[in-house]
């Protein structure tokens, strides 16, 4: 029976550090490419995984991350929902929505201001089911913060404090920054 952990990069078993690293390679195919070896999530990201695994088969993972975004000259405290994944053999039995929902929580009871995910449009309905948001109007960029880029994707929203809900026309018409790179 599968069961669900959670896990920092000091404790994620090497066995699902592999697996988690791996899907990742497959999917987002720029990840991983000189360092194999290198943490499933960045350590400068303080990433908090959620594995939904029957020792020792992952089945389905989040991870939480922490990051500082800017947005109209101010900076807010970001969590972030990264490298959310199924294998094809355990979809469609609810393992991701166990993962996201334990994620989502972690988030949501942890004090930061914002939570940001990219993810593509099919996906809306599955993670609006648990709080997120797409706002068309929100424009996430990356890179050198003196000439930042679009960072192209489907950005969903959780505006978790009451700082963030205020200044919610901020993140919908301002540049929102969230580093050198996106999670």
């Amino acid at each position: 029976m599968p069961t669900l952990h959670r896990y920092t990069n000091r404790d994620l078993p090497d066995h699902f550090a592999h697996q988690i690293r791996d899907f990742i390679r497959i999917h987002w195919f720029d990840a991983f490419q000189y360092d194999v070896r290198a943490s499933a999530v960045s350590d400068h990201l303080s990433p908090v995984y959620f594995v939904m695994a029957e020792d020792p088969a992952l089945f389905s993972h989040a991870a939480a991350v922490t990051r500082s975004v800017e947005c109209n000259g101010q900076t807010y405290s970001c969590g972030g929902l990264s490298a959310v994944l199924t294998y094809p053999a355990f979809r469609k039995r609810g393992y991701a929505s166990q993962v996201v929902q334990a994620a989502t929580d972690h988030l949501s009871s942890s004090e930061f201001d914002v939570a940001l995910l990219w993810t593509s449009p099919e996906n809306e309905r599955f993670y609006s089911r648990f709080g997120w948001e797409h706002r068309p109007a929100i424009r996430t960029f990356g890179g050198s913060q003196t000439s930042p880029e679009f960072y192209n994707a489907f950005t969903m929203i959780r505006l978790l404090s009451p700082r963030a809900a205020k200044n919610q026309a901020d993140f919908e018409s301002r540049q929102v920054y969230v580093g050198p790179h996106a999670w």
